[in-house]
């Protein structure tokens, strides 16, 4: 077992260690009467795409050993799989999701257009880090996981004279047939960083690097398989994955890119059909306490939302690196990216 395998493995026994079942005399009045009132429910379903299928698994037992007698159900796929999903339980009038969470924070916006999350303020929403509070003034939707998006590359592939410190080096011709990206139709880590790039440099940016004949898959995870197969040296990625395989002894280098890194939050909301509303709002309270954002740095070196929670081995935060800000009312126009987006690189 290497290293950072015996790390993970040591941290999630002190989580289940540290998630010991819920005692009601350390609990507040208000958590206290949700958990009952959640056990009378027994169950919670989650379908989710800002954490992997691990870190979801991770978080669902964590919340268990916290909460005995509350089943969590983890639906996970990437963003734009989890909303088609969700949108065929509308168009069948079939309550299945409880709580949603997507990378793809337009999702939300439509969401709660129609009319069809369910206001709730965790008792816990003010303890996460200030600049992460207020996703939604409304209450309807909450930031639950964060990342920065930079830049990999192969150090065999790469040399680090040769890498590139912005988004704009990635138009070199010497990385023709070099690179690798995600697609903004399925993935909303990715359609927030061809957001933030359109909205910085225009599309011509992304008519020039298609002269550079990018590999394109669909989740932004799929670069992380380009990279680790040598079919590609380059590509864009969460800050915490490619650092994590750097440590593992993988030939990997992460660049907050001087141009600005992407910053996005993901959020979680409630379905305001849910047939198990207690259970619902105690989860979305959990998914903001310390334990789930300690897997997600433990497990992935994820950005943490709690300031309790610190981030390591070089990871950054907003404020520590030049940023490419994407709000809500940039997300308006994803639709329309993703149409140029196919006529610019098919698929």
């Amino acid at each position: 077992m290497n290293a950072w395998k015996k790390l993970v493995a040591a941290t999630g026994l002190a989580l289940l260690g540290a998630a010991a079942p819920a005692d009601a005399q350390t609990m507040s009045d208000a958590t206290r009467q949700l958990y009952e009132a959640a056990k009378a429910e027994r169950e919670v379903t989650w379908y989710v795409s800002h954490f992997g299928l691990d870190n979801a698994t991770a978080v669902e037992q964590a919340f268990y050993k916290k909460y005995p007698g509350i089943k969590v159900n983890v639906v996970r796929a990437t963003a734009q799989v989890i909303y088609q999903r969700l949108n065929q339980d509308i168009l069948a009038n079939t309550q299945v999701a409880d709580v949603y969470s997507s990378t793809d924070n337009s999702h939300f916006v439509r969401l709660k257009s129609e009319g069809r999350l369910l206001a709730h303020r965790p008792e816990n929403a003010d303890k996460i880090l200030p600049a992460f509070q207020n996703m939604d003034t409304d209450n309807q939707y909450h930031a639950t996981s964060g990342a920065i998006i930079v830049i990999a590359y192969r150090t065999d592939k790469i040399s680090d004279a040769d890498a590139p410190k912005t988004w704009t080096d990635l138009l070199d011709p010497k990385f023709k047939g070099k690179l690798s990206f995600g697609h903004p139709a399925y993935s909303g880590f990715v359609g927030a960083w061809a957001i933030a790039l359109e909205k910085k440099y225009g599309w011509s940016y992304f008519e020039k690097l298609r002269a550079n004949n990018p590999q394109i898959g669909r989740s932004i995870n799929d670069v992380i398989t380009m990279l680790d197969a040598g079919e590609r040296s380059v590509g864009h990625a969460g800050d915490g994955p490619f650092r994590k395989k750097e440590i593992e002894g993988a030939p990997y280098r992460t660049v907050f890119p001087e141009d600005g890194s992407v910053v996005i939050l993901a959020g979680s909301g409630i379905l305001k059909n849910s047939k198990r509303p207690n259970a619902a709002k105690l989860f979305l309270d959990f998914l903001l306490d310390v334990e789930p954002q300690q897997i997600r740095v433990d497990m992935d070196m994820g950005m943490p939302l709690r300031p309790e929670v610190k981030n390591t081995h070089g990871g950054k935060m907003p404020g520590d690196v030049n940023t490419i800000p994407v709000s809500d009312d940039d997300l308006k126009a994803l639709p329309a990216l993703n149409d140029r987006w196919r006529r610019t690189f098919g698929g």
